[in-house]
């Protein structure tokens, strides 16, 4: 059961798209809160994400239109940008190489359908994995297919350019993405149109704005996200208490919400609370757990155990609400222990006339 983690879109007098800051003060709760995200972000941006649309490349490696396979002297001038400041880099550079390239590049294959795209200054366009992974293996090992390409020398179409193309050939994970955003909402490039270069909506681009400040996702669960041992609604969650928690506390609950995952057990928003240790929450109504039992029916458990556990769980349920005794409650466990899971008519939950009902 995901979070909805839709949020207003701020609405500036002047009719402008807000600033990263503002977009990221947006996702905050409290004015308190909104003041210290906008505070970071802007750090943020004056440290890490500066990217200037005026990168100057004076020398033409290659020519516009070339294509062919790289020779000794032509594999000296391929450039792979390791400069954040250039809008060519890529966040995906911090991404480990997937084995099955460097599997396919020791046996000598480079697909010639998949060319290295190149600009005529000689900066990798597209093909910064497979560049890293033929660097990995070496070069002499490969005869590497190229074509040069030329976007009239507008650099930040090409990074959008860049963007969608991840976004699209394989997957690419929350932390990766946010970073992705937050860079190039930097470049003045709009909210709206970041949105959908990554897929996403206006709003929830808020949400991973949210992510990057290391103060409410600590560097610890950042990584998560990137290894996808956490999902980016927990992150989220845990980003929004961030301040009622330490940064330790915050990476121990992020563990557990990795630990639950890896289990197969399916994360929802309110166990992502419970591990947070959530000062604001009350004692669930009747109402909440008449709908947590619903949910149950519908949502269950993963694993090998999941389905005896979900049915304990709906019995547990009935006993707080006093449609079950004891005796029969575990009367019933019993049967479930075995395998025999028991009929419950789940509509007296859905009318709230509900009946006292012992199997």
């Amino acid at each position: 059961m995901q979070e909805n983690l839709s949020t207003s879109k701020p609405s500036l007098p002047n009719g402008r798209e807000p600033t990263p800051a503002e977009a990221a003060a947006e996702a905050a709760t409290t004015p308190e809160e909104a003041k210290e995200i906008e505070r970071k972000a802007r750090e943020h941006h004056a440290k890490k994400a500066k990217v200037s649309k005026k990168a100057e490349h004076k020398s033409s490696a290659f020519k516009a239109g070339e294509s062919g396979v790289l020779t000794k002297e032509q594999v000296k001038r391929v450039v792979l940008v390791t400069d954040e400041n250039d809008p060519l880099w890529d966040p995906k550079m911090r991404l480990p190489i997937p084995k099955t390239i460097i599997d396919d590049f020791e046996q000598g294959w480079w697909d010639p359908s998949m060319p290295l795209k190149l600009y005529p200054d000689g900066r990798i366009s597209q093909g910064r994995t497979k560049w890293r992974a033929a660097l990995k293996v070496g070069l002499d090992k490969l005869e590497i297919p190229f074509v040069v390409v030329d976007d009239g020398g507008d650099e930040i179409l090409a990074m959008r350019r860049g963007v969608r193309l991840n976004e699209h050939v394989q997957h690419i994970d929350p932390m990766t993405r946010a970073e992705s955003i937050l860079r190039a909402l930097s470049a003045d490039v709009s909210e709206k149109e970041v949105a959908e270069d990554h897929g996403i909506s206006v709003n929830d681009l808020h949400g991973y704005l949210l992510i990057t400040d290391e103060s409410k996702c600590p560097p610890s669960v950042q990584e998560m996200l990137r290894e996808g041992t956490i999902s980016f609604a927990a992150a989220l969650e845990l980003a929004k208490r961030a301040d009622k928690m330490t940064a330790g506390q915050i990476k121990d609950a992020a563990e557990q919400m990795a630990k639950a995952a890896a289990g197969g057990v399916k994360v929802t928003a309110a166990q992502v609370k419970g591990a947070a240790g959530a000062a604001d929450e009350k004692v669930a109504t009747k109402k909440e757990i008449k709908q947590f039992l619903l949910d149950a029916q519908s949502d269950h458990f993963a694993g090998k155990y999941g389905e005896a556990t979900t049915w304990a769980l709906i019995v547990g349920l009935e006993v707080g609400l006093g449609t079950r005794s004891i005796a029969g409650a575990k009367q019933v466990l019993a049967h479930i222990a075995k395998g025999k899971f028991p009929k419950i008519d789940f509509k007296q939950y859905q009318d709230g006339k509900a009946e006292k009902a012992d199997e």
